[in-house]
């Protein structure tokens, strides 16, 4: 008995998704020319209840259904305001309103900005591009420290190259700074040094692949993907625009995706011991593979991250303002939201 209560539920129930989503005539009671024995678990069902299933002749339209899809159908973008950011790819958006009002609150955070900002934002399934002072140049403090990690990992280092530690950065004096305080001659793999690279954002644990591995590699991918910022000798930071470390970060992204290198490093950028800009925003809601900048004495404050969102999204954010204060950590949070709510719109 328990297995025929199971069986009428099942049945009930599939009756239910096939009314609801409308179905082709696929479940028909056995007939006699099926040949279908009369005493067969499936012909005493029908027996008790022969209404149970109904058969449709045509498919059923939900309405509802119909409505929401004519609803959702995409729409020409139209911006019906002048902004000082610049936006490019919104060819069709779902509405057109919410866009808007997605713009304007991206426009109110631009004018109250007290302080010099740049900000480059990209989808990276369908190329939507949002921009704000772009062109202009800032110190990228240690935002570079993960291209230039990538540009190692695709140019296939070993990772067991042991490199010693026999100098170190001359600002790395605080508690911090793991490697930089360990014995002179301590020997580390280039693994180790990339994930404190990485993740403790360790300027003696950069500096050091620096000098093993030199800037040929790094100026040769930037080169390639057209990110107009290079290294040199003994300069292990520089500056560019938010537009050039977008694209930077955007083929750690590609890397990513081709080698489990690239994941490794993404891995490692999900994982990093600050999290107090774009990460701390979006980071309950999706994977945020980032690498902050700062600079007390120049007053920089930096974030490019790569939002793995559904469909993913690069965003740089480079301001000139006091490091590492609930107020300058505001702007990276703010933006995060509108981008994240932007980026949304175009994927629906």
């Amino acid at each position: 008995m328990k297995n025929r209560i199971l069986g009428t539920a099942a049945a009930v129930f599939l009756a239910a998704c096939l009314c609801g989503c409308g179905a082709y005539k696929t479940l028909a009671k056995p007939t006699a020319s099926s040949g279908a024995d009369s005493s067969s678990g499936a012909d005493s069902l029908w027996a008790e209840d022969p209404d149970l299933i109904p058969v449709y002749d045509e498919m059923i339209v939900n309405e509802e259904v119909e409505e929401a899809i004519v609803k959702a159908d995409p729409q020409e973008a139209v911006i019906y305001d002048d902004y000082s950011f610049e936006w490019e790819g919104f060819s069709q958006v779902y509405s057109n309103d919410e866009l808007n009002a997605c713009f304007e609150r991206l426009q109110q955070i631009c004018n109250d900005a007290d302080f010099k900002m740049g900000f480059s934002y990209e989808n990276l399934d369908t190329g939507e591009y949002v921009s704000f002072n772009s062109k202009e140049q800032f110190m990228t403090c240690s935002t570079i420290k993960a291209p230039y990690i990538c540009s190692l990992l695709r140019h296939g280092i070993d990772l067991d190259d042991e490199i010693v530690r026999d100098t170190m950065w001359e600002t790395d004096t605080d508690e911090d700074a793991l490697v930089a305080r360990s014995d002179s001659g301590t020997v580390y793999t280039a693994a180790q040094l990339i994930k404190y690279t990485i993740q403790r954002s360790d300027n003696t644990a950069y500096y050091l692949l620096h000098r093993k591995y030199g800037f040929d590699f790094f100026n040769s991918d930037n080169y390639r993907i057209g990110a107009n910022y290079y290294l040199g000798y003994d300069w292990i930071f520089t500056y560019a625009s938010s537009d050039d470390m977008m694209k930077s970060y955007a083929d750690i992204y590609e890397f990513s995706q081709e080698d489990e290198l690239g994941e490794w490093l993404i891995r490692l950028m999900c994982n990093t011991t600050l999290n107090i800009q774009i990460s701390q925003a979006l980071g309950a809601k999706y994977q945020v593979a980032h690498k902050y900048g700062s600079e007390f004495n120049e007053t920089v404050f930096n974030d490019c991250a790569i939002v793995l969102a559904d469909s993913p999204f690069v965003l740089c954010i480079m301001t000139e303002q006091q490091p590492e204060t609930e107020e300058s950590c505001q702007v990276f949070k703010d933006l995060a939201v509108v981008f994240d709510d932007i980026n949304s719109l175009i994927y629906n």
